[in-house]
């Protein structure tokens, strides 16, 4: 697509790369004598039809290619749906293990958090039986009740530890094994959503718009130079070609949004706007803090749950 030839207003051609990637104006880049908006030469009739050319011809390509893999999926379907099967397994052991190493790194911290504060109270309840035994050794007469709470102290203190339970399916993610969505060419448009826990480091479903596949992740970066050394979450969308695409070219106006839980219209709301290419098939940016995210009095995080909602409202536009 990129190297497709492109008629001019000024009657030469150009590259289609050279006026597609311009979002503003700019000069012709064959002439230098005019200045030039991408839409506007786009739109001009020869090139439209050429550019409808070349997308009939890339979904003939895309379909011959869906073809190829049907021949080679319906003579032994249980072969490949075992394969496609045992590798979901494999992503499920693998999460188990990710979740062993999470819980005892928390159950080390905790333990490690415990025995430092039974050691604070044990220092601090010596330091307050040794000033009452001065005490009682500076009366004359023993006081019963004293040496009796003296004694009450020595004695092993009641430590109990209270039941807990993890809700187990929240950690390990719950099992969706709808069918895939169906492009549309009419869809350009849909909202994808991500509901994240403590982990933020998770991908979203992915969703078919116009042939590609769309999702988004969360990162939890800490950046000392920036956000006066505050955590923070990076928001990433992710476009993957369906097929055997080698090139693509995508505009993209999206709006990111983190859910309030109980009115929409406080969401923190953010822009964007990028091209997604072969070169570059993913882009993010710094969201926002996580104290923002976690201060209860700004409704995102849900308590209950303990979780929050992250979702991005994509508007495709192709050449």
């Amino acid at each position: 697509m990129d190297d497709l030839s492109i008629s001019l207003p000024c009657g030469f051609s150009a590259k289609y790369k050279d006026i597609f990637y311009n979002c503003d104006e700019f000069p012709c880049p064959v002439c230098k004598t005019h200045a030039l908006k991408s839409k506007e030469c786009l739109t001009i009739t020869k090139n439209r039809l050429v550019l409808i050319e070349k997308s009939f011809e890339l979904k003939k390509n895309h379909y011959d290619h869906l073809l190829k893999e049907f021949e080679k999926y319906k003579n032994e379907p249980k072969i490949y749906l075992d394969e496609s099967f045992d590798c979901f397994k494999r992503k499920v052991d693998h999460r188990r293990e990710e979740i062993k190493v999470m819980l005892n790194e928390k159950i080390d911290e905790y333990h490690d958090g415990l025995l430092a504060k039974i050691e604070t109270k044990k220092c601090a309840k010596l330091k307050e039986l040794e000033e009452k035994i001065k005490q009682i050794e500076a009366l004359d007469l023993v006081n019963l009740s004293s040496v009796t709470n003296i004694l009450n102290d020595l004695i092993e203190p009641n430590f109990k530890l209270a039941n807990s339970s993890h809700n187990i399916s929240k950690l390990f993610g719950q099992l969706n094994l709808k069918e895939d969505e169906i492009d549309d060419d009419s869809c350009t448009e849909k909202t994808i959503e991500l509901v994240e826990n403590d982990n933020f480091d998770l991908y979203s479903k992915k969703y078919i718009v116009q042939n590609f596949e769309w999702s988004i992740n969360t990162r939890k970066k800490r950046n000392n130079s920036e956000m006066n050394g505050e955590t923070y979450i990076d928001l990433n969308l992710y476009c993957y070609p369906l097929g055997n695409t080698k090139e693509f070219s995508v505009k993209v106006d999206a709006l990111f949004s983190l859910s309030n839980k109980s009115n929409s219209m406080k969401d923190l709301s953010r822009n964007f706007k990028q091209l997604f290419t072969q070169k570059s098939p993913a882009w993010g940016f710094k969201f926002t803090t996580m104290n923002k995210i976690m201060n209860p009095k700004n409704g995102f995080y849900d308590a209950n749950d303990d979780s929050i909602t992250l979702k991005a409202a994509i508007k495709v536009e192709l050449p």
